[in-house]
């Protein structure tokens, strides 16, 4: 035979896809599941389609270590009568461009059929096989057509439809090249087609290979017949003993009929189809899957499809062998799950299928429940089928889908049985880089997190966050986030026009329902979203927050609740190290995991930087604003959520936690929040408030200490025991308390919170509480503008010093003519409000101006300075708000 050409697995790792389909006879999801879908996973394929004849696919249903039908790819029954469905076809859609690639074979979806047995594939390209895809997109539209009584596919036939549309349409693009073409049986067989389009010259030689064979040879008596050949060639399995081929008959056709073996290094047993009409040097092939049997190459019974090459080179490396003897082999038809087909489907409670085949003979009222594979199955319930077979119910009770299992439908009425695959739409429609995000995600969602499975996520979310944010997204979203239906104006997926643009970032206000965290970021994902309103749903799965948090509550609403601790139903914990594990290995694992976070840190460092340029635009309106404040304070909580996991989680280190905290707090409050953005960083400031002053618990009056000695040295207030000034600046005054501790005990209620405070909830409550009740810069200047005092006790004001209380003394007094003070917002002060002057300066190296740092300093941590142009005395708004 000829030389060998790159494997299936070689032909998928060598292009990014975004959809793939094969169909098969026999199935082996196992093999699919270990070596093919990794490698289309990796390729980007997010639509992955398997046709299967009915028998494979009841067989299928038995496979104990299936985990990903449904989830990341669909199986879809093929019920064919009188025969059997038996194509071996592979069909690769390229993310962009018209590279694609059709495969038409002898192998079917299992090890033996992509390596293990010797096979055939011709690999077809549209740029040189034109003729052959149109032919092929004739078969799809015949196979979704041909009546239900003789082929039913079922009710899902948009992945047929798309590749009927994009091989027709590539077909009229391209003229045809090399001579060949695509053959099938449903409307007329094999042989009849080989008959007509074989060139009828002088046959020196037939060679024909097939595992399976007439126990007459009638169909090669057939072909004999028709092309008179000089002589016969029958290939064998050299691992055998016998063959099904009778040579003993052939001896009475009239022609010399010699065996002959593939080349001696092929040592796998043989499953190819292989016909070869061999002319004056010259050879017409046939491969695919047309078995030299009646059903196969004689009848339009079963499915089959081949493909025809004229004016080819003969094929070399045959070995003359002695002829075996005939053992007849009757062709293989297990059922090992028994029963009628059904396919289902389910999204949420919402479950709807089908039974394919002659419905007529099944009973109309039936008991269903679902199976996911290692868990217990469902409590049973009734259903009731309609005519055509079709049936829909409500799950009593939501199914846990987040577990990385597949999950089938068992059916019983009687002595009757059905079983099938369910498919989950919502993971099905996401993408294959999402559903990579979300199974990783489980891990995160149990609290069991690896250090490796950690980074592997971080790598999948940087991906991710990169995709959407390499193409300026639009700033509102004015249409439904809901998907659209194909019309003419906007085309399906499947539409051979579609060439895989850039998602469109969806910037709707995230919208919490009911269920888990990571329920809703898959409704997010399903529904089509992108961007940081979806990142922000992607926070809660990271902080591990319970279902009924308060950040999903209106403000109105909150306050009732019982401030206590609700240990999560998976903590985070840190299993021991195997005695096997080298520790200086697990530790590298670490230190490159805190090396990615640096990266993650750039990577949102740079999208926090291009939101506040959109904010800085002069021209931006009040809408477009709310909206960009929304993605940027969903950007904060993202990288808060996730790098807080990675500290507490793989990485162990809850110092640096509390570290990240702070530093997190001191910058975040700078950004004027308002509106639902500022609803969603005051449960993230409430919550990481409760952390630094749990840290502090033993000294409530830490602030004022700090503050203390920063007027007498230079050394700086530490981040840790500001907590009460942030959530000053992030109030704008005075906090509301119920408030805070509101959002604060749910936050404490995360898998991240309980960790940090080692599930003392109400003692972290307790600090902070106390920590609101310490008198603050801010409350003291607030005071002392309501009560004037005439004569200033330093003691009485204190942290407050002399010269501060000479500013505000002058402040307090008005001044006829001029301001007595300028109130000033530290989060966007250009210039003094009582002199007018520019406050701004710039630093070494630097081109940017920026309010002077030492004034800004001053400000945030007493709330009063003096300007340093006029020397008036300058209050921070917050201290002046009430």
């Amino acid at each position: 035979m000829s030389e060998t050409p790159p494997s299936i697995i070689k032909i998928i790792e060598s292009g990014r896809w975004r959809r793939a389909l094969f169909t098969s006879f026999t199935l082996s999801l196992t093999y699919f599941e270990c070596y093919i879908l990794p490698r289309l996973r990796a390729q980007g394929c997010s639509a992955i389609d398997i046709y299967v004849d009915s028998l494979g696919y009841r067989d299928s249903l038995v496979e104990q270590r299936s985990r990903y039908a449904g989830r990341d790819y669909t199986v879809h029954p093929v019920d064919v009568s009188p025969g059997i469905f038996h194509p071996k076809l592979i069909y690769l859609w390229p993310e962009d461009g018209e590279d694609d690639v059709f495969m038409v074979g002898s192998g079917n979806l299992t090890y033996a059929g992509h390596g293990g047995s010797l096979e055939v594939f011709e690999v077809l390209r549209p740029q040189l096989h034109s003729l052959a895809y149109a032919q092929a997109a004739a078969f799809f539209g015949d196979l979704l057509n041909i009546g239900k009584d003789r082929v039913d596919i079922g009710e899902t036939t948009e992945p047929l439809e798309g590749l009927q549309r994009r091989m027709s349409s590539l077909s009229g693009k391209y003229a045809n090249v090399e001579d060949v073409q695509f053959i099938h049986c449903l409307r007329e067989s094999g042989l009849q087609q080989l008959v007509r389009e074989v060139p009828n010259k002088k046959i020196d030689e037939l060679l024909v290979l097939s595992p399976y064979h007439h126990p007459e040879g009638e169909p090669i008596r057939s072909l004999v017949q028709a092309f008179r050949p000089k002589a016969l060639a029958i290939a064998v399995d050299a691992s055998e003993k016998t063959s099904a081929f009778p040579f003993e008959i052939s001896e009475e056709w009239g022609l010399p009929v010699r065996a002959v073996v593939a080349e001696p290094s092929i040592k796998r047993s043989v499953h190819a189809k292989w016909y070869e009409w061999r002319s004056q040097g010259k050879a017409t092939l046939f491969t695919g899957s047309f078995n030299a049997t009646m059903e196969s190459l004689t009848t339009t019974n079963n499915i089959e499809c081949g493909v025809l090459r004229r004016d080819a080179s003969p094929s070399e490396n045959w070995i003359d062998t002695e002829s075996p003897p005939f053992r007849k082999q009757p062709f293989p038809r297990t059922n090992q799950a028994g029963g009628a087909i059904v396919t289902a489907s389910l999204s949420g409670i919402s479950l709807s299928g089908k039974f394919l085949g002659k419905i007529r003979q099944i009973p109309r009222d039936w008991t269903f429940k679902l199976q996911i594979t290692g868990l217990p199955a469902t409590s049973e319930q009734e259903i009731t089928i309609a005519e055509d077979g079709s049936f829909k119910s409500s799950l009593e009770k939501r199914i846990d889908v987040d577990q990385e299992n597949a999950v089938q439908i068992l059916m019983e009425s009687g002595v009757f049985r059905a079983r099938g695959w369910v498919s989950l739409p919502q993971l099905l429609h996401i993408g294959a880089q999402r559903r990579s995000l979300l199974s990783s995600l489980g891990p995160i969602d149990r609290g069991s997190e690896s250090t490796a499975g950690f980074a592997e996520l971080l790598a999948i979310v940087m991906d991710e966050i990169r995709s959407f944010t390499s193409v300026p997204p639009p700033v509102l979203n004015t249409t439904s986030s809901q998907p659209k239906k194909p019309s003419a104006e906007n085309p399906s997926n499947n539409d051979a026009s579609s060439t895989g643009a850039p998602r469109a970032e969806i910037v709707d206000r995230p919208s919490f329902g009911s269920g888990s965290s990571r329920d809703r970021l898959l409704e997010a994902l399903a529904n089509g979203q992108s961007g940081w309103a979806v990142w922000g749903k992607m926070a809660h799965v990271f902080l591990g927050l319970p279902i009924d948090t308060q950040v999903d509550t209106p403000p109105e609403k909150s306050g009732n609740k019982k401030r206590s601790s609700r240990p999560p139903r998976d903590p985070i914990v840190h299993p021991p190290l195997d005695d096997d594990i080298d520790p200086t290995a697990y530790d590298e694992e670490k230190n490159a995991l805190v090396e990615m976070l640096s990266h993650f840190d750039l990577l949102i460092e740079n999208c926090r930087e291009e939101l506040k340029r959109q904010l800085s635009r002069s021209e931006i309106t009040a809408e477009e604003r709310s909206q960009i404040l929304l993605n940027l304070a969903n950007l904060e909580r993202t990288w808060l959520h996730l790098t807080l996991r990675a500290y507490v989680g793989p990485i162990d280190d809850a110092p640096v936690a509390f570290q990240k905290i702070g530093e997190w707090l001191h910058s975040a409050v700078d950004i004027a929040f308002t509106g639902p953005s500022q609803e969603l960083m005051l449960f993230e400031y409430a919550g990481c408030s409760s952390i630094l002053a749990y840290q502090n618990a033993a000294r409530p009056d830490a602030l004022t200490e700090a503050l203390a000695q920063l007027q007498s040295s230079t050394t700086p207030v530490p981040k840790s025991v500001r907590a009460v000034q942030y959530l000053e600046a992030a109030f704008g005054g005075s906090p509301d308390i119920e408030r805070i501790l509101d959002l604060a005990v749910d936050w404490l209620n995360s898998q991240v919170g309980h960790a940090l405070v080692r599930g003392e909830v109400e003692q972290a409550l307790t600090a902070l509480a106390r920590s609101l009740a310490q008198p603050t810069p801010r409350s003291q200047v607030a005071r002392y503008f309501k009560d004037r005092p005439i004569v200033s006790d330093v003691k009485e004001w204190y942290p407050l010093n002399p010269t501060m209380l000479d500013l505000l003394r002058r402040a307090a007094q008005p001044k006829i003519g001029r301001k007595s003070f300028g109130a000033v917002d530290v989060r966007t002060i250009l210039g003094c409000p009582v002199c007018y002057q520019d406050l701004r300066t710039t630093s070494s190296g630097q081109d940017v101006k920026r309010p002077d740092p030492t004034l800004l300093a001053q400000l945030k941590l007493f709330c009063v300075a003096a300007c340093p142009r006029c020397q008036a005395p300058l209050i921070n708004h917050i201290a002046v708000s009430e």
